[in-house]
């Protein structure tokens, strides 16, 4: 198979995107290859703004060896997204969509932000949108209370095609009187939506519902990993939060469910299990 690209991997094998560290890229570089995974995107999360321009400044300068996974951008995701939405997303720094603000984050990451998670319900979510649709930066809806109606007003103002940020978590769910944004993900193809296939984020149910629905072409793996990932179980820290890891599952003290441990190739592998394709080509 080809190499994997995961589009929203926060860390992983001991440290973590907002460490602002070269470690972090050093060892992503060199780990990530073993689960298959040859190129990512890295994920930031909701923090001070000093924090993140740290973050993303080191993203941006930071030097690759040869022969390791390539790191092909940044994934803001955070801090423009849903209070009741937020999951571990830390509450005291989240803001409002501001053009502003992500002009001042890009300037920091020398222009390599490439994707922006962001709630399109949310005041001033219209004007950044715009703004990415200029620089090309995919927008993808995440972290997000929208009904079904606000995504597809929100699709129509550019004619645009979107992510969605981890399907089924983090976001309005599916009910037959408002379908909300899981409910616009799985109805309209302009959208592409990422998937977190560990066993705990998503019920096998809803997986084959949604690869039945939309199929193998707008489904997107991801690990949505940090820190913990390939280090086993005990006491992390995600965002300035204690994360316990117990049996594969990483959660904040209060239960919510805190990234992942999945590694790639588990996440193909389930996968094929899941929606019957093992030993068959999930995409053709």
């Amino acid at each position: 198979m080809p190499g994997f690209i995961d589009l929203h991997i926060h860390g992983g094998y001991g440290v973590d995107v907002m460490d602002g560290a070269d470690e972090v890229y050093a060892r992503l570089g060199k780990r990530l290859p073993e689960e298959g995974t040859t190129s990512y995107v890295a994920t930031t999360m909701t923090s001070s703004v000093e924090q993140t321009s740290r973050a993303l400044h080191k993203a941006a300068t930071y030097k690759e060896e040869n022969g390791v996974a390539t790191m092909l951008g940044i994934h803001l995701e955070g801090p423009f997204l849903s209070e009741s939405k937020r999951g571990a997303q830390p509450f005291e720094h989240l803001q409002l969509p501001s053009v502003p603000q992500y002009e001042t984050f890009q300037r920091f990451a020398q222009g390599k932000i490439k994707i922006v998670t962001f709630a399109p319900e949310l005041t001033g979510a219209t004007e950044l949108h715009k703004q990415l649709q200029k620089e090309g930066v995919r927008t993808s809806i995440g972290h997000s209370n929208a009904t079904y109606d606000d995504v597809l007003t929100f699709l129509e103002q550019e004619e645009c095609d979107a992510n969605v940020t981890h399907l089924f978590n983090g976001m309005s769910g599916l009910h037959h009187r408002e379908p909300g944004v899981v409910g616009a993900a799985l109805s309209h193809d302009r959208l592409l939506s990422e998937l977190i296939v560990d066993g705990h984020h998503v019920h096998e149910g809803a997986i084959r519902a949604a690869y039945r629905a939309i199929g193998a072409k707008q489904l997107i793996l991801i690990t949505d990993a940090m820190r913990a990932k390939g280090l086993g179980d005990g006491n992390y820290e995600l965002g300035g939060q204690r994360v316990i890891v117990s049996n594969g599952q990483a959660r904040l003290e209060d239960g919510r469910l805190a990234g992942s441990v999945l590694k790639m190739n588990d996440a193909v592998d389930k996968m094929r299990s899941i929606t019957g394709q093992r030993g068959k080509r999930l995409y053709e």
